[in-house]
């Protein structure tokens, strides 16, 4: 099985049903002016709700926050993993590694359209757990696989043990090829798991999304 983190919650009611659904990790936004945006208190009420059913962890997700901000965030909400959706550069990682301690992991973020090189990959190992693998927003074709050099760069983050999560633009439609194509830890899914009226999650898709995610190998094809 692949591993899924359903990211975006915006209610108590939809991180319930994703973790009933199957879901290994709950994704709490925690970037002021964004559309999901939730405050701290809704992070220690994910946490909190995670601890009871033992079976998804929570990830708190940030942008250029204040390095003071994410750790007030870690000790009080006893968050997992952290996040970095930004262009938090080598010098913040290594400051928010050593601020954070052992209390939580980092993830950090990289464009999938720019990837980084390996280099910059290899200058993170010691800081961050894991790489994700994002599609940008503002991106609104489909992914052309074939025209970047996307797995090469998987192959390196896999052999640096990391973390390896692809987000961004990923359906339970188009997630079989994905899983066809590359090895991935996890898979990170928020809009393409919505209601698009509404915005909250849906039950139907967040079910069928984690079902093709959790019958797919985990471990690489070579």
């Amino acid at each position: 099985m692949v591993p899924v983190k359903c990211c975006g919650l915006t209610r108590i009611q939809d991180a319930i049903m994703c973790i009933e659904a199957g879901a290994d990790f709950l994704g709490v936004i925690r970037v002021e002016g964004t559309p999901r945006f939730q405050s701290l208190d809704f992070l220690e009420q994910v946490v909190l709700l995670s601890e009871k059913y033992e079976t998804a962890r929570v990830v708190a997700v940030y942008q250029n926050a204040p390095i003071d901000m994410i750790v007030n965030d870690v000790i009080q909400s006893d968050v997992d993993f952290v996040q970095l959706h930004g262009d938090e550069d080598l010098a913040y990682v290594k400051a928010l590694d050593e601020a954070l301690g052992n209390r939580a992991f980092i993830w950090k973020v990289f464009n999938v359209l720019d990837l980084p090189s390996i280099e910059t990959l290899e200058a993170f190992n010691p800081y961050i757990l894991g790489a994700v693998f994002d599609a940008p927003k503002s991106h609104k074709e489909p992914i052309d696989w074939e025209s970047i050099p996307f797995q090469s760069i998987l192959d390196a983050a896999v052999d640096m043990n990391f973390v390896c999560v692809l987000a961004g633009k990923l359906t339970a439609e188009n997630l079989p090829e994905v899983l066809t194509r590359f090895w991935l830890s996890v898979v990170d899914v928020a809009s393409g798991i919505e209601n698009p009226e509404t915005g909250f999650k849906d039950k139907k898709k967040t079910k069928a999304f984690i079902k093709v995610a959790h019958t797919r190998r985990l471990h690489p094809p070579y």
